[in-house]
């Protein structure tokens, strides 16, 4: 919402901004998005910056409104102000009206177009003035991006002390006012104003600076650089403490005039709503926890949770802590004793690990109601199964189980228990097998695994490669479980 005071008024109820940019050379409708006194970015620099698009019209530059930032593979953050309704509108604005440009910091070439699937704004947005307060908004895609580069948000106590120097980018007018429309993303190197200056700048309404939710950057002496207009929704970012990385504390919001001496740039303070932020976009591509939990039941468990179910997981972990709760279910006894035991019968009986289509074949059967021993002493009449054992005799067949499963030598006691059980027909082979499997020796030999295994499975349908296997196995669950949940692969099957 980026105004000059005299046109103010005329700008209360709509955003600057957000109105497609007409064509080259033609006359523009309003002030429009800049980046005043930068330089254009290195190709690749700000992989999590997006352009908030018009979905009416077809060229990403004359469609660009604002700019966003990727949150995750499902949302995007931008300013309130952008989703508000423009002129000729009629109803409120819907998310229909938006597209999203990801994966390209080129207007004209390259990355992915998605369609904006909801709004929403932050409630205590104060959308009837054009310095409104609390101007964060997120947009959830209809599609996922495939760009894994996310805006870094700040702790709620990471405001930038005065002088840093941050960095602002845009697709906005390199000019004032001229209709200077860059193709290519450019950024400007403005430094952190202090509170205390920037309410002296900025002392009284319509243009009020509000410390709890802005923040000020520019050259207050000399300006000459800023963002302005459309710019609006884009990022602030300030150095962050690893090295290359960059914390996105701001979301451009609004000013009085663009680079000029004792105005300063106000941005929305991402230190003091990035939770507001967090609690909307943390189900990934679901709107909402029970939505969220639905899944996760019909996924692992093949059925609806029940209401007390439903209820208890969207008051607990669920509601806060989404990893957390799906790593809990992947560890509960009816995903282990399902899917875990029918992939240690893979390793155990056909020493190797389960593929996709065997692994979704054997527990939608479980599912139905066959047991572990009937699927075991499916897998011992397999050609695969008889082209290990199949020439042994009895006990030299358990001998080359110990060998095989246990990976030692057996134990005479062993031998004989289990060459027993087979003579007097009290377990088939695959019995024997699914017994040893079931061993607690066996289980903490090939726990590690077969987590990774079933929890690819059970949250992106797919069993996990040998260098997944080789990479994950020696990480925590609630690591694997996070990246799966923030994965492309995750997000694309909703």
């Amino acid at each position: 919402m980026r105004t000059a005071l005299a046109v103010v008024a005329a700008l209360v109820t709509v955003a600057a901004g957000t109105a497609a940019r007409t064509a080259p050379g033609a006359a523009s409708d309003r002030p429009r998005p800049r980046i005043v006194g930068g330089d254009e970015a290195p190709p690749g620099a700000w992989p999590q910056v997006a352009a908030l698009l018009d979905s009416s019209v077809a060229n990403p530059w004359g469609a660009q409104l604002c700019g966003a930032t990727i949150l995750n593979r499902s949302w995007v953050l931008t300013a309130a102000h952008c989703l508000q309704r423009r002129p000729g509108d009629e109803g409120p604005v819907t998310a229909a009206a938006f597209d999203v440009l990801t994966g390209t910091q080129d207007l004209g070439s390259g990355g992915q177009r998605l369609r904006a699937a909801e709004l929403r704004v932050m409630p205590s947005f104060g959308g009837g003035v054009a310095s409104a307060s609390d101007d964060v908004a997120v947009v959830r895609l209809d599609d996922p991006t495939p760009i894994g580069a996310t805006t870094v948000l700040p702790a709620s106590d990471g405001v930038p002390a005065p002088g840093t120097a941050a960095v602002a980018v845009g697709w906005g007018d390199t000019t004032v006012g001229q209709g200077s429309y860059p193709v290519k993303l450019r950024q400007v190197s403005v430094p952190i104003v202090s509170d205390a200056d920037c309410a002296a700048s900025y002392p009284s309404a319509p243009n009020r600076f509000d410390a709890a939710s802005m923040l000020c950057a520019g050259d207050l002496a000399l300006g000459g650089k800023d963002t302005c207009s459309g710019d609006s929704g884009g990022p602030l970012f300030v150095p962050g403490a690893a090295p290359g990385q960059w914390v996105q504390v701001g979301v451009t919001s609004w000013g009085s005039s663009c680079a000029q001496p004792g105005f300063p740039g106000v941005y929305a303070r991402l230190p003091a709503l990035a939770d507001w932020v967090r609690a909307q976009v943390r189900f990934g591509p679901f709107s909402s926890a029970p939505a969220f939990v639905r899944q996760q039941y019909a996924d692992l468990f093949g059925r609806a949770p029940s209401d007390v179910e439903l209820w208890q997981a969207v008051a607990g972990t669920a509601g806060d802590q989404p990893a957390a709760y799906v790593t809990g279910l992947l560890s509960e006894r009816a995903w282990q004793g399902r899917a875990g035991g029918i992939a240690r019968l893979y390793r155990a009986m056909l020493l190797r690990d389960a593929d996709t289509g065997g692994l979704a074949y054997w527990i939608d059967r479980s599912r139905s109601g066959t047991s572990l021993a009937r699927i075991a002493s499916s897998f011992a009449d397999s050609p695969e199964f008889r082209a290990l054992y199949g020439g042994l005799d009895d006990r030299a067949f358990v001998a080359r189980l110990y060998a095989n499963v246990l990976q030692r030598e057996a134990d005479p006691e062993g031998i004989d228990y289990w060459t027993n059980e087979i003579v007097t027909q009290r377990r088939t082979r695959g019995g024997v097998v699914l017994g040893i499997s079931a061993s607690p020796e066996f289980i903490e030999a090939t726990q590690a695994r077969i987590d990774v295994t079933i929890s690819f499975f059970g949250l992106v349908r797919r069993v996990p490669t040998g260098t997944e296997l080789a990479q994950w196995t020696p990480s925590p669950l609630a690591d694997l479980v996070s990246f799966l949940l923030a994965s492309y692969s995750y997000a694309a099957r909703f």
